[in-house]
């Protein structure tokens, strides 16, 4: 044991010794290394190179003997013009053996630069300092090491190491600007007779790559880690990058490519991803591409395969970039339009036109094997985006789904989409950037294709109404106007229109676009009441939230009703509401920003005929009305009760026999049920009735106790009551009105009110009174011409009631004047 330790000591001792040895013959010969290490640098790199002290290591690089270069300095031969070094290093550390340095033939493996600044730039007038790199890569040929002088040093570099080393590339001419920040990179070099084998490994700190400064930089302020194999031909030019590792933050990437500067002058980058997510673009992309893509939210992982190339010489232009992207069911989100799933096989490129340069214009966007679920909608197609500056998109889709697994596309308090099928059908090439020329007032793009509802049901919850047989096709024409096609049934109604649209996608896209709409309406049986009729009030739940795509396809249908022109023809065999019935009913329906006009309606009611216009127009409590009939020979009964005696209880259908014609220009309100609200009627009349009868209507009855005492008044025919009046809220102003009856012949005017207003002046001729004969009036001229007595009878209203008295001084007529 005591031998061994002996022996470990004399070991240790001779080492020591064989250490200050060296250490003091590398001391007795720093002139000569210091010499031989610059020369050798000078004529390697045909470069100024300086440094200001030499020092040697023994410990810190073992096997190694590390020479230790402090603020070195390596310009090219220009530097007093342009002032800028290639390198300017704090510390570089070069690294030989031991026996190199014995024999004084420098043999340099390692290099090791510390806090340093490598600068390489190209100024406007075509000048570089790149050619000293050019000369570093150059291997010398056999021929010449052996010719070399051994007062030089040689540079077999097996390994470069960078720490906190800044890399900067600015080419004037091209308008590039790469910089780079070697953080901690290691690069071991296996030279051969043909190539250099470097593998590179650590980590980066990106400042920007800048393939044309005014387009905006890659890879912006970015740290990355690369692990990669490069293999260097010299005497060709060409630096292949064998499959590689590169982090970009979170995202990780296959890399591969190539460097050529001499045959194809490129630089090409292959980069694969299996999980990319579109916000990780946002780290790589310039602001400018990225603005563009953040438009459409990809939510999910995407392969990703891209391949960038971009020419080291000629002026500075955009990389080509070709990327293809493959997804399958991931979430995406279009300008807040949420799409549950999307699959797709796109690529990108920005040479769409090879013979032009790689830009925004000549940029397209192909998403091959589209397909997505949009709230139940299954859509599958071909999407292309073309100029991604002055954007147009070429689309043709086609979409399948239940009606009612379209439910989340409607407010589900209102409606329930319960049975049928929709399929869409569409062909859409469209400028984005501008769709709606707001000076031309036209849409810069197509649409074709069709929009189908089959076998529908939809049940409206607000007015408790079912409607089936739904049955919708929109054709879309390139040309711009769409035709329409729509048949449902609903309980006691059917109906079909056929028409055409116009300015529908102008509707769609423009705030400010009015669509039109002109069809023909026909129906067999059309029931009013479920549609104009307000469902019982009943105690429900508070409605649900709405969804923000409920709430865009509410808008919609308010936009819809607002911003729609509707020109429909009507051919209605029968319609009714209530007690009310038309048949044969014809006219045009014209319905503009919420409100409706009809016009030449025409329909047989109570076994006459009626002429109609009429406008309706919403408001918040219910409409306003006007309208202009003419009635031809109605029948009274009928038509007092179809129209439920107009909202008064005096004069009913069961009081009143015989055929009624007037002219009635009028204008009214009506709740939101369309009741007339009583007292906003205005407006005049004329009528005629013919052939009457008036069966206890209580104010004759009443007048019998006043004059015909031995006439009974209970029933009494007219054949004529000939007049005209005003209509003034719940009164109507009657104009002299003449009665020519069974029991008397008369005149009345003043105030008939279904309130509590009625002031009528009643003139009854002496002689109608003394006649035998009730008929002595025979006509209305007869009645006009009389001269004689009258008695004057002044009906007003008195407890609900109209009450008659004696007006021998003809008050009423004065009150009246």
């Amino acid at each position: 044991m005591k031998k061994i330790f002996k022996i470990i000591i004399i070991l240790t001792a001779v080492i020591v010794i064989a250490l200050i040895a060296l250490y003091s013959y590398i001391r007795s010969n720093r002139d000569e290394i210091h010499t031989k290490i610059v020369t050798s640098m000078r004529d390697k790199l045909h470069a100024r190179v300086e440094f200001d002290k030499m020092d040697f290591s023994f410990f810190e690089s073992f096997p190694y003997l590390s020479i230790e270069l402090t603020k070195v300095l390596i310009a090219d031969s220009l530097f007093t013009i342009y002032k800028t070094p290639l390198l300017s290093s704090k510390k570089l550390s070069l690294q030989t053996n031991f026996w190199s340095i014995l024999t004084l033939s420098i043999d340099i493996k390692k290099i090791v630069i510390e806090q340093s600044s490598l600068q390489i730039y190209t100024c406007s007038n075509g000048y570089s300092n790149k050619y000293i790199l050019d000369n570093l890569s150059k291997k010398d040929s056999t021929a010449i090491t052996k010719k070399k002088s051994k007062s030089k040093a040689e540079f077999n570099i097996e390994q470069i190491r960078l720490t906190d080393v800044m890399i900067s590339i600015k080419d004037s001419i091209k308008a590039k600007a790469f910089g780079f920040n070697f953080q901690s990179v290691i690069c071991k070099l296996n030279q051969t007779a043909t190539e250099t084998n470097a593998y590179v490994e650590g980590t980066i700190f990106i400042e920007g790559l800048a393939f044309n400064q005014l387009k905006g930089t890659y890879l912006n302020r970015q740290p990355i880690f690369l692990k990669t194999h490069l293999k260097i031909n010299s005497e060709k030019g060409f630096i292949e990058i064998l499959p590689s590792t590169l982090n970009i933050q979170k995202a990780h990437f296959d890399l591969s490519g190539s460097i050529s500067s001499k045959d194809k002058d490129e630089l090409k980058l292959v980069l694969h991803n299996d999980a990319f997510l579109l916000i990780d673009a946002k780290n790589i992309l310039t602001k400018h591409i990225y603005s563009k893509l953040e438009k459409y939210s990809f939510l999910g992982p995407m392969t990703v395969d891209a391949v960038l190339r971009t020419p080291l010489k000629g002026s500075g232009s955009d990389p080509h970039i070709e990327v293809k992207a493959r997804a399958q069911k991931i979430p995406v989100s279009i300008s807040g339009f949420d799409i549950d799933t999307v699959s797709f096989d796109a690529v990108f490129k920005n040479f769409t036109d090879a013979a032009s340069i790689p830009c925004d214009e000549n940029s397209t966007i192909v998403f091959q094997n589209f397909s997505a679920n949009a709230s139940g909608l299954k859509i599958k197609g071909f999407v292309k985006i073309i100029d991604l500056k002055d954007t147009k998109i070429d689309v043709d889709l086609k979409g399948a789904a239940p009606l009612q697994d379209l439910q989340n596309f409607v407010n589900e308090n209102s409606l329930e989409l319960k049975s049928g099928m929709f399929n869409l059908n569409l062909k859409l090439q469209a400028n984005v950037v501008q769709l709606y020329d707001s000076i031309s007032k036209k849409i810069n793009g197509t649409a074709d294709g069709e929009l189908v509802i089959s076998d529908g049901i939809i049940f409206n919850k607000q007015k408790d109404l079912e409607l089936k047989n739904i049955n919708f096709r929109l054709n879309l024409n390139p040309a711009g106007t769409h035709s329409v096609n729509l048949s449902l049934k609903a309980p006691g109604s059917d109906f079909v229109l056929t028409g055409e649209v116009e300015e529908l996608v102008a509707f769609l896209v423009s705030q400010e676009s009015i669509m039109t709409i002109r069809a023909k309406a026909v129906s067999n049986s059309l029931n009013f009441e479920p549609l104009l009729a307000g469902k019982p009030e009943t105690t429900v739940a508070p409605p649900k939230k709405k969804k923000k795509l409920e709430q865009d396809v509410a808008s919609s249908i308010d936009r819809f009703l607002t911003h729609t022109q509707i020109n429909t023809s009507i051919n209605v065999k029968r319609a009714y509401f209530r007690k009310f019935n038309a048949y044969n009913l014809t006219g045009n329906m014209f319905i503009s920003n919420g409100k409706a006009s009809l016009s030449d309606f025409n329909f047989e009611h109570a076994h006459g005929k009626i002429k109609y216009t009429a406008s309706i127009e919403n408001t918040n409590q219910g409409f306003n009305a006007s309208f202009k009939s003419s009635v031809i020979n109605l029948s009274m009964p009928e038509f007092m009760e179809a129209f439920e005696n107009f909202n008064q209880e005096s004069l009913t259908g069961k009081n009143i026999k015989g055929n009624i014609s007037l002219d009635i220009n009028a204008s009214c309100a009506t709740n939101s049920n369309l009741v007339v609200i009583p007292g906003s009627m205005k407006g005049n009349l004329k009528l005629n009735i013919r052939n009457g009868e008036l069966n206890n209507f209580q104010p004759l009855v009443n007048l019998s106790k006043h004059i015909f005492k031995n006439r009974s008044l209970d029933s009494v025919r007219f054949s004529t009551i000939n007049g005209a009046a005003d209509l003034m809220g719940t009164e109507i102003e009657l104009h002299k009105m003449i009665i020519l009856s069974s029991a008397i012949s008369l005149a009345v005017d003043g105030i008939y009110s279904f309130g509590d207003k009625t002031d009528l002046s009643i003139q009854v001729p002496l002689k109608n009174i003394k006649s035998t004969s009730p008929e002595y009036f025979s006509s209305i001229e007869k009645f006009n011409n009389y001269n004689g007595a009258n008695i004057y009878i002044r009906g007003k209203t008195k407890d609900n009631k109209i009450a008659f008295s004696y007006d021998p001084f003809k008050k009423g007529q004065k009150k009246k004047k």
